[in-house]
Formats: structure tokens, C-alpha cells, sequence
């Protein structure tokens, strides 16, 4: 599952992330996650819950959608880098 706001709509939307490029947002019904916007996302564990999620590359800080830890993006990618 992955949490995304939608560029056409504004809307906050979670989703299955094994739906690819087919996912769209239940508002406005675009696409949500295009080819740009994967290639833009880091991709890290919750250090909370130990979820996957992923996050634009440049943001600071992500809220997890399961157990609501806010995440220092930037550190989490830094610890991931180390981590593999």
C-alpha cells in the first residue's frame, strides 16, 4: 500500500501498489502513479511498523499511512542506502 497525492485533484489517496500504471484517483479518475511519478519516489521502511512505502526522492517528511509515524525521508533513505 502506498499513499499518494493526486496532481489533478489534490486528493490524498491510498493504494495498492501492485496496480502500476492502472491506478487512478477515486475523485477525479486519473492516473495516479505514471511513469514520472515512479521514477521520482524513494522507496524505505517504516521504522515503526516496518512497512514498505515510498515517498517523492526530495520530500522531508512522510507520514505512514498504517500507524501515523512521521518520517524524516532523508534519513530513512540515508539508512536504506546503508543498509543494502
Amino acid at each position: 500500500m502506498i499513499s499518494r497525492k493526486c496532481a489533478h485533484c489534490g486528493n490524498t489517496v491510498v493504494f495498492d501498489q501492485s496496480n502500476g500504471d492502472k491506478a487512478v484517483c477515486p475523485v477525479c479518475h486519473n492516473n495516479i502513479n505514471t511513469i514520472n511519478e515512479i521514477s521520482s519516489l524513494a522507496e524505505f521502511t517504516c521504522p515503526s511498523c516496518s512497512c514498505k512505502l515510498s515517498a517523492d526522492k526530495n520530500a522531508e517528511k512522510y507520514t505512514c499511512p498504517l500507524c501515523d509515524t512521521v518520517i524524516d525521508v532523508q534519513e530513512r533513505i540515508e539508512k536504506e542506502k546503508i543498509k543494502n
